[in-house]
């Protein structure tokens, strides 16, 4: 299947956002998308400035994994964003990329698109998408972030045998090539309206909207933390901070701000696991 390529021109091409886009690099293929963002950054890179990119060859998830992207199915991509924010604050550039990709989804696709903790989207419970956000810090101020975003868009996941029970992407959902210059370029509107509202101290609307489309909070999951070691919790809230606050089966609390969730997989308390940091993501290429 032969997918159109994204230019710059069509993404610019009646698109209304005021910071974000106004500046587009489109790459038939880079290493990472995230890596050629940061260098931009460094190089003085203007607020809002987006790399896209068709192919990555050295693609990256959370974790160091690996994430598959074949040319042209996916949507890889990358923002500049220079906020005024602390250093502490930082974690809620995670929560308003996750939110607008999912809203651009629901808006394009017309597919429900909750989030999984701490960044993941998923449709019927695949994973469709992921957050990737790096940065770059002054003292305790943020001098700069790398927002990545990718998204499967019109990847056949039933050639990945390794995903396919597990990814998915708008195009299977639907039955229908899904156009990704429609995708972006809405993506491109949902990152601005919510940029501009961090920018106007808006915070805590950004926490609130992340915490409502968490598909997580009130299941029963298990969490695997930082050190490889899974627990079957209840995800009962999370903190301001992005922290998932979990309930023990003894009846204690938990607070988890590293680690990932899985919502379909319960397995025994006592049984520990540690993710190998090469196996494949469920999900689209990284960055």
């Amino acid at each position: 299947m032969t997918f159109a390529p994204l230019t710059a021109a069509a993404l610019l091409s009646d698109l209304d956002a005021r910071l974000v886009g106004q500046s587009i690099t489109c790459l038939p293929e880079c290493d990472s998308t995230n890596d050629r963002a940061r260098a931009a950054a460094e190089a003085g890179a203007p607020d809002g400035a987006v790399i896209l990119a068709e192919v990555q060859t050295s693609g990256r998830g959370r974790r160091g994994r690996v994430w598959l992207a074949p040319p042209g199915a996916c949507l890889l991509m990358s923002t500049i964003l220079r906020p005024q924010l602390p250093a502490a604050d930082a974690h809620l550039l995670t929560m308003l990329a996750a939110c607008a990709t999912a809203a651009a989804v629901e808006s394009v696709a017309d597919l429900a698109c909750p989030l999984k903790w701490p960044n993941d989207l998923v449709v019927g419970e695949r994973k469709v998408g992921g957050i990737l956000v790096e940065t770059s810090f002054l003292g305790d101020a943020l001098e700069y972030a790398v927002v990545g975003i990718g998204l499967n868009v019109n990847l056949d996941v039933g050639l990945y045998p390794e995903i396919a029970e597990t990814a998915t992407s708008l195009a299977r959902e639907l039955g229908t090539e899904v156009d990704r210059i429609a995708v972006a370029r809405e993506l491109l509107r949902q990152l601005d309206r919510r940029y501009a509202r961090l920018g106007r101290g808006l915070g805590e609307e950004v926490y609130r909207e992340w915490r409502r489309r968490l598909g997580t909070l009130g299941r029963q999951v298990v969490v695997v933390d930082h050190r490889g070691e899974a627990e079957a919790v209840l995800a009962e809230d999370v903190a301001p901070d992005g922290a998932l606050i979990a309930r023990r089966a003894d009846g204690s609390r938990r607070m988890l701000r590293l680690g990932e969730v899985s919502l379909s997989q319960p397995i025994s308390t006592s049984t520990r696991t540690c993710p190998s940091r090469n196996r494949p993501s469920a999900g689209p290429g990284g960055w």
